[in-house]
């Protein structure tokens, strides 16, 4: 039966199963974890941080412990609101969500290289291994192509996470802020 699922291989999970359902995948693939720092200033040399976290698991445990990372460390803007409320994160959280899934599910699992997540004072920087697939341009995304690397993984994902395969639908949101 999981090999109908497209989960495993002769009775043996395969990448797909081992990230999404998996026990312990990074006791088998060490490096398919998110790496997070909060840096101090704004340079990736710097020495002094103020927040870092490595976070392992199946693919929905780690989008959600990166998306909590980023939202407990983004700064928050009062944005009219009164001095007691929280605030607002200065990225809208549709827009974390869909950067976090979109570097899970579309990074090159042929690469052994972690996700990186770098939050500056003056930007966020989500780093997924790998390069733009096929033929795929920056131009030809913003016209709304896309070209799947991971095709089954994006079954899943579109079940297990808060994914639907409409990416475009938040680009204002990356637009849209000022200091990010």
């Amino acid at each position: 039966m999981v090999n109908n699922l497209g989960i495993a291989d002769e009775n043996k999970l395969n990448l797909n199963g081992l990230l999404f359902f998996g026990k312990s995948p990074q006791r088998y693939r060490p490096l398919f974890v998110v790496k997070a720092v909060h840096f101090v200033g704004n340079d990736i040399a710097d020495t002094e941080y103020i927040s870092n976290s490595d976070f392992e698991g199946t693919l929905d445990i780690q989008f959600r412990n990166t998306k909590d990372f980023i939202l407990s460390n983004l700064p928050r803007k009062q944005n009219g609101q009164s001095f007691n409320s929280i605030g607002i994160p200065e990225i809208s959280e549709i827009a974390i969500e869909e950067a976090v899934i979109n570097a899970l599910v579309h990074r090159d699992y042929g690469i052994l290289s972690p996700i990186r997540v770098f939050i500056f004072q003056n930007r966020l920087e989500i780093i997924s291994p790998g390069h733009l697939v096929n033929h795929l341009t920056v131009d030809k995304i913003k016209l709304g192509g896309t070209n799947a690397r991971n095709p089954q993984m994006l079954r899943f994902a579109s079940r297990i996470l808060p994914y639907r395969r409409a990416w475009f639908r938040n680009l204002a949101h990356f637009k849209s802020s000022s200091k990010y």
